[in-house]
């Protein structure tokens, strides 16, 4: 498709149009369920229904205005998902170089006021495999699976403060969420849909801290199937573990098979039915009471190396708990 000479309004609308006539009819679905909820004046779906191409264009350029509905269907083809080349280019290249009809720029640099981009919306596969690289504001839509309890961590400041764990999903994949905001605990229970904004993603955890949203969404109901559920829940192998690269996070649980209390240490031996692997706890996980036989379950330990064996060690934002089962 030539692009066209200038990123006007009505060459916006046309490529809009070429857009949306390129989506397969599940897509054309997904888009159009997407569009009437996003953006702050929300579209009536009676406007859209039975619409062609071109009217449908029509309809969101005029609704949301140029420079929003660019933005507005940027969010809605992430939520489709298409973020193909096609897709990609056709939306970028009115994004930051919209012009009015006469060629002008839509305000002129000494009034221009610069604002943060819109949050993009994510899936959780797309986040998991991006790792946040060239990804900005992104946001998600997800269902909480389960939450541990709070447990106290110390700071590199030697500030003590509190953390939990939850373990969140959507349609596409389950993800573990270290939540470093206390006051959020309210907000995540097991079977609430929460909207997550300007949060972090580090070492394949999504954090969430002082600055970032999550929001319920009493009005989405997330499918999550089987498959996802069940992944959530089905930990490693001690075998595949030990075949991670070093420094791995790695969450999972096991048979406590062995005690060492140590002085600096508590370590524990872990079984199953492929191995074992030494475990090192440190700071208040040393005040754990493990017992053989009972199970060890563990989120955010590190796969490291000691005196030439593998072995798990507990870091700063470590959980674990000793269970019967």
């Amino acid at each position: 498709m030539p692009w066209p000479k200038k990123p006007t309004e009505a060459n916006w609308q046309k490529d809009l149009a070429s857009l949306i006539s390129n989506l397969d009819e599940e897509e054309k679905k997904k888009f159009l369920n997407e569009i009437v909820t996003v953006g702050t004046d929300k579209i009536p779906l009676s406007k859209l229904k039975d619409a062609d191409q071109d009217t449908m264009a029509q309809v969101i350029v005029r609704h949301h205005g140029f420079a929003a509905s660019v933005d507005v269907v940027a969010e809605v083809m992430a939520r489709v998902p298409r973020r193909d080349e096609f897709v990609v280019k056709t939306i970028k290249r009115y994004q930051g170089k919209r012009k009015s009809e006469d060629g002008d720029e839509d305000e002129s640099p000494a009034k221009k006021k610069k604002s943060p981009p819109a949050p993009v919306m994510l899936d959780l596969a797309t986040l998991k495999s991006s790792g946040m690289k060239d990804l900005k504001d992104p946001k998600v839509v997800v269902q909480v699976l389960s939450v541990t309890k709070p447990f106290t961590y110390v700071t590199v400041s030697s500030q003590i403060k509190d953390l939990f764990y939850a373990t969140v999903a959507d349609s596409t994949d389950f993800l573990e969420v270290k939540v470093f905001d206390a006051a959020k605990k309210s907000v995540f229970t097991t079977g609430v849909t929460l909207e997550i904004s300007k949060f972090r993603f580090k070492d394949g955890y999504l954090e969430v801290v002082d600055k970032t949203s999550c929001e319920e969404q009493e009005d989405k109901d997330l499918t999550i199937s089987k498959a996802v559920t069940q992944g959530s829940t089905k930990f490693l192998t001690i075998k595949e573990i030990m075949a991670l690269p070093e420094k791995t996070f790695v969450k999972g649980s096991f048979e406590i098979s062995k005690i060492n209390k140590g002085f600096k240490c508590l370590g524990v031996t872990l079984k199953d039915s492929t191995g074992e692997i030494d475990v090192a706890m440190f700071g208040t996980l040393m005040e754990l009471v493990p017992e053989v036989g009972k199970r060890l379950n563990f989120i955010c330990f590190q796969l490291t190396e000691y005196n030439g064996a593998q072995q798990l060690k507990s870091m700063s934002h470590s959980f674990a708990e000793v269970t019967s089962q």
